[in-house]
């Protein structure tokens, strides 16, 4: 059964693609059966999430299934046990009947059947995951070669851009965002050129490639630190 990622993001309240993302960033390179495992040691992350709830929808689709298959069984003997009495009626021995019932097929199944959900604990695998995955992969975002994981280019960008306000946050301990431009002109340009971040700099003035390859230069890791980040110079136009 298909387990779409958007339904269980509603049904588990994660707190944004974006958390994902940057949970498959720290597991980039390992195979999707190690992260399955991973992510069942650590129900509370994102991806733990979306696995225990396909667990838990797994589970309740086989307590359905052994609720269904014992009340067909139970119906199912309580019409044999009046086949039987209208046998003996007839005048067929006990062993006869005894025997057919022991050979019932049908009967068979559904005790197997009933038996291997009892004692079955439905789990989560690397399939789980690539299906929880696709979603992503089909955006781009990531790449699954090999069994592994590797972090695409585009979704870098995205990672990178869903985390550079939250760091600028920390790192400067004050809000980041719009400022106004005290130039009076008639507009302005992003130049190519680029300069650190410096407080009071606009947001969405980030280069955010350049400030994730500074970090990825650094450390080798996408751990961002105030002096990766690098910013666009604005070029301001004036009507003459």
């Amino acid at each position: 059964m298909s387990y779409p990622l958007r339904e269980f993001c509603d049904r588990c309240e994660l707190r944004s693609e974006g958390e994902l993302l940057r949970e498959l960033a720290q597991l980039a390179g390992r195979s999707l059966r190690d992260i399955a495992r991973r992510s069942q040691q650590r129900p509370d992350s994102p991806l733990g999430q979306a696995l225990r709830k396909i667990k838990e929808a797994r589970e309740q689709e086989e307590r359905a299934r052994l609720e269904e298959y014992e009340n067909l069984l139970q119906q199912y003997e309580e019409n044999l046990s009046f086949e039987i009495m209208d046998k003996l009626l007839e005048g067929s021995s006990v062993e006869e009947l005894a025997g057919r019932i022991l050979q019932d097929e049908f009967r068979k199944e559904l005790q197997d059947k009933i038996r291997s959900l009892r004692w079955r604990s439905p789990g989560v695998g690397e399939g789980d995951v690539k299906e929880i995955l696709q979603e992503y992969e089909q955006e781009g975002y990531i790449e699954i070669e090999d069994g592994k994981i590797r972090i695409t280019s585009k979704g870098a960008r995205r990672l990178a851009a869903g985390i550079l306000e939250r760091i600028l946050r920390h790192l400067t301990g004050r809000d980041v965002g719009s400022h106004p431009v005290e130039k009076a002109g008639f507009g302005a340009e992003l130049s190519l050129y680029t300069r650190n971040y410096e407080f009071g700099d606009d947001y969405s003035l980030v280069d955010v490639e350049k400030t994730a390859l500074n970090a990825l230069e650094r450390c080798g890791k996408l751990r961002l630190e105030l002096a990766d980040f690098e910013v666009h110079e604005e070029v301001h136009q004036t009507k003459l």
